[in-house]
């Protein structure tokens, strides 16, 4: 059985470093691992994306911005804190409340970078009755 290649990630270490800040040692390598796997889970949801690139429907910057901002939202997740989109104190008698913006460090894409990927939107008609 002939073994799978898998094709390279979108973007890089490098391309990461470009778009945030500069990685400490350790950091490249886990934003390698998160640059591949966002690279397959765009691939997964859009199986055509990679022949969009090479016919030129489709700029490669683009897929390389929105795979380093998957990364880069999931890397920005502290591992002793997670950064919050909420949050509420009360002095007394003593209350809190916490909301989490991606506690498990998640790769997700955004709506607006799914209709980039999606491409523009394709014209159809849908017959309505029976048959004429």
């Amino acid at each position: 059985m002939p073994e799978l290649v898998e094709p390279d990630p979108f973007a890089s270490w490098v391309d990461l470093e470009k778009r945030w800040r500069p990685l400490t040692a350790a950091e490249r390598v886990i934003a390698d691992v998160r640059l591949a796997d966002a690279s397959g889970q765009i691939r997964a949801e859009y199986p055509r994306v990679d022949a969009r690139i090479a016919a030129g429907a489709l700029p490669e910057r683009v897929v390389v911005a929105i795979v380093c901002s998957m990364v880069r939202r999931s890397m920005t997740t502290p591992v002793d804190q997670a950064p919050v989109t909420q949050q509420q104190r009360t002095a007394g008698p003593f209350s809190m409340s916490v909301t989490p913006y991606n506690p498990g460090a998640d790769l997700f894409l955004l709506r607006g970078e799914r209709r980039q990927l999606a491409g523009p939107p394709r014209a159809f008609t849908v017959r309505l009755g029976g048959r004429t």
